[in-house]
């Protein structure tokens, strides 16, 4: 499926594909907007009454005649359009609600399926944006710019009947004086709708500025960066303020454009229906009417224009909206094998490479260049080289986190590319260089994706990891809030939170990216009792620095500049691997 990375930039969005963007999203609401629609009639009738009652006062006045029932109608009219427009807003603020949830929802699923190449080239702060105020854009532009529209069209409509009614070439005249301003309006709403996009783009940049600097305040304050930081996020606010400026400028210049044009008309129609009155070719109350329904333009009118400038800001959110939307998720050219399932038995090797190149976006040389090798079931498999060799990637192609340029890889005897996604990662335990924890409680993250854990077995995976101490000791325990990324926690014990994760999860292949790189040897030295008790247990293939971390490993594959470099036992490769040496006598291997 063909689409664009959600910072590629994107066509703008008409009205036309916006509606049908939202189409899918207002399904079910066709009975609330049908009743939006005949209130608004029920509304614009009501007003257009009132002229023509005013027309009917005024001759029954002159004739002597009872005004009293005129005078109730035009009450009711009042009280009419008053109930109806409340009842419209009502029901289209519930179904803008309701559509923008439906928008939301789409938008976060689709989020959290894109590639993981897509998080590292966008900011998350802009990301968060397009779900918060670029949808709330839309749904200003749904409960505002829709129903002015239409209730104003509406008006419009029948007021310019109603005119053609009483005098043709009155309305003749008003219709081109108003028709200039419509011009204008019409010709402003593209750069509108570009200055809408660029508050809509500054104000992402302004949220992931300020993400950045809260998801790494450690950093900044020990850096003394905490003042270039705050800067840097005023600068963003800066920028969406002058783009806010620019459209409110352009707005403030057009709302007046709806006032002058119905004041213009009215001279005008002033001026030559005096004439004509005087010539006896139109009543004093067919002109009163007609100035009523003149000035009546006046709020529609403004009301369009308004519109034409929320729908066009909307626009500008649909657009950065659908390029999220457009972006292709990570599974969108998979073509699973139905049945195809790894094979952990031993009757194949637990994980396999043959002939694999992988190159990162914009990187000159490949990651991995043709690299072949097994790992067997029921063994320790051990990565290692120098920093840089490629030994974190082999991991992440594993999980699909990204796909490789040539080359083949197997889990349990099977093509990754014949599995399912979310079957190969349910056989999978993962442990990333970072250790990641999400926000929430010791007990979410232990628990994660997994379910009907008791606290006896989440107790006893902490255990194995020599973390339920450090756990039990909190007031709250397995519901210790550990922060936003687990701040709460040192770097050691989210990386055993995040072995004992695995561990609970009970999953045939375990993958850990330098899971002790940040323990002390106490915990260094349980971590690894851990491993190697799984290890009876399922495959495991692990990337350490760390020589006691590896020394017991079946089999060790050293890479070096994305190549295989050798592979072997420890003893094998202390004998006849120069690089294995030089990493062992260095202690980059410990």
């Amino acid at each position: 499926m063909a689409g664009r990375s959600p910072d590629a930039p994107a066509r703008p969005i008409g009205v036309r594909r916006g509606a049908a963007m939202l189409r899918a999203h207002l399904a079910g609401a066709g009975p609330a907007l049908a009743a939006v629609l005949a209130l608004s009639a029920v509304d614009a009738a009501a007003g257009l009454a009132q002229p023509l009652l005013v027309h009917r006062l005024i001759d029954a006045v002159g004739a002597g005649a009872a005004i009293r029932g005129i005078v109730a109608l035009l009450a009711g009219t009042i009280v009419l359009a008053a109930i109806a427009g409340a009842g419209q807003q009502y029901l289209l603020g519930r179904t803008a609600e309701t559509m923008v949830r439906s928008l939301r929802h789409t938008l976060i699923g689709h989020l959290l399926t894109l590639p993981m190449a897509a998080y590292r080239r966008h900011r998350v702060g802009d990301l968060v944006s397009r779900v918060g105020a670029d949808t709330a854009a839309v749904r200003a532009a749904l409960t505002g710019g829709v129903v002015d529209a239409v209730g104003g069209a509406l008006v419009i409509l029948g007021a310019g009947i109603a005119m053609f009614l009483l005098d043709r070439l009155l309305l003749a005249v008003a219709v081109g004086v108003l028709a200039l301003a419509v011009a204008v309006v019409l010709a402003a709403g593209a750069r509108i709708r570009e200055l809408a996009r660029r508050v809509q783009e500054s104000t992402g940049e302004m949220a992931a500025g300020v993400t950045r600097a809260l998801g790494g305040m450690p950093l900044i304050r020990a850096a003394g960066a905490a003042d270039a930081e705050i800067a840097a996020v005023r600068g963003a606010a800066d920028r969406a303020w002058a783009a806010s400026l620019r459209s409110v400028r352009l707005q403030a210049l057009l709302w007046p454009a709806s006032g002058i044009a119905v004041q213009l008309a009215f001279l005008s129609v002033l001026g030559l229906g005096g004439a004509r009155v005087a010539a006896g070719a139109l009543t004093v109350a067919d002109l009163v009417a007609f100035l009523m329904f003149l000035f009546m333009l006046m709020m529609p009118v403004g009301a369009v224009f308004g519109a034409i400038s929320t729908i066009a800001a909307a626009l500008g959110a649909l657009t950065r909206i659908g390029e999220v939307l457009d972006a292709p998720a990570e599974d969108a050219a998979d073509r699973p094998r139905p049945g195809a399932a790894p094979d952990f038995s031993g009757a194949a090797p637990a994980v396999s490479f043959e002939e694999v190149t992988f190159t990162h976006d914009g990187a000159a040389a490949p990651a991995l260049d043709r690299v072949s090798f097994t790992a067997e079931a029921g063994a320790v498999t051990a990565i290692v080289g120098p920093s840089g060799a490629g030994k974190s990637t082999l991991l992440e192609l594993i999980e699909r986190f990204a796909e490789p340029d040539s080359g083949v890889i197997r889990v349990g005897g099977a093509d990754l590319r014949d599995l399912d996604r979310a079957r190969l990662r349910a056989a999978i335990g993962y442990v990333d260089q970072a250790a990641t924890a999400v926000s929430g409680t010791v007990a979410g993250n232990l628990t994660l994706g997994l379910d009907g854990v008791d606290e006896g077995r989440q107790r006893a995976a902490l255990a194995e990891v020599n973390l339920l101490g450090r756990v039990e000791a909190h007031p709250d325990g397995l519901a210790a809030e550990i922060g936003e990324g687990g701040v709460a926690l040192s770097g050691g014990e989210r990386q055993r939170l995040a072995l004992a994760r695995c561990l609970l999860a009970d999953r045939p292949l375990l993958l850990l990216d330098e899971p002790t790189a940040a323990l002390d040897s106490r915990n260094e030295r349980a971590l690894r009792e851990a491993i190697a008790a799984s290890a009876r247990r399922r495959s495991v293939l692990i990337v350490a620095h760390r020589l006691a971390t590896v020394a017991d490993a079946d089999r060790i594959i050293v890479l070096d500049q994305g190549r295989v470099a050798g592979v072997g036992d420890h003893a094998g490769l202390l004998a006849g691997n120069a690089l294995y040496r030089e990493l062992a006598r260095d202690q980059l291997l410990g």
